[in-house]
């Protein structure tokens, strides 16, 4: 007969059948997507110690906006370029002390709203410069085509 497997003539099934292997493969796989979820959530969700003597991780990025209005934000608290230059050096000269080296590797993305001239961002920029951060970025808006003027 076609599509059957050859009777050695004992009555012995010499095939293996593998759907019970693929029904139970699938089970897991449910069992685990369904799982994953709040198995994550349960990791994310965590009540630190208290410490009275601790240190801070200094970030190596910092956040600057900039919105039309002219308010500045720095890593969304509001500031003064007064006290943006003080913060900024202030981070410079920690990471230059946490890591040992002169010209540490802080990065500070730049947000400006659109409507903000460019002689204002170029003016940010020559802040975030001085402060002694070398490397920065711009935070823009992804488009799929080049917009008109």
């Amino acid at each position: 007969m076609a599509g059957t497997q050859p009777d050695d003539g004992d009555g012995s099934i010499t095939g293996i059948n593998v759907t019970p292997f693929v029904d139970i493969t699938l089970v897991l796989l449910i069992v685990f997507m369904v799982a994953t979820p709040v198995i994550m959530n349960q990791a994310i969700r965590v009540k630190l110690p208290r410490v009275a003597h601790g240190k801070a991780a200094m970030p190596t990025t910092v956040a600057i906006t900039l919105k039309k209005d002219g308010a500045l934000f720095l890593n969304g608290e509001p500031t003064t370029y007064v006290r943006l230059r003080e913060q900024l050096r202030e981070r410079v000269r920690n990471e230059e002390a946490t890591t040992g080296q002169e010209h540490p590797k802080l990065q500070a993305i730049i947000a400006a709203d659109n409507a903000i001239t460019h002689g204002e961002v170029m003016h940010l920029v020559d802040v975030v410069k001085d402060c002694g951060v070398t490397e920065f970025a711009f935070n823009i808006q992804k488009v799929d085509k080049v917009p008109e003027p």
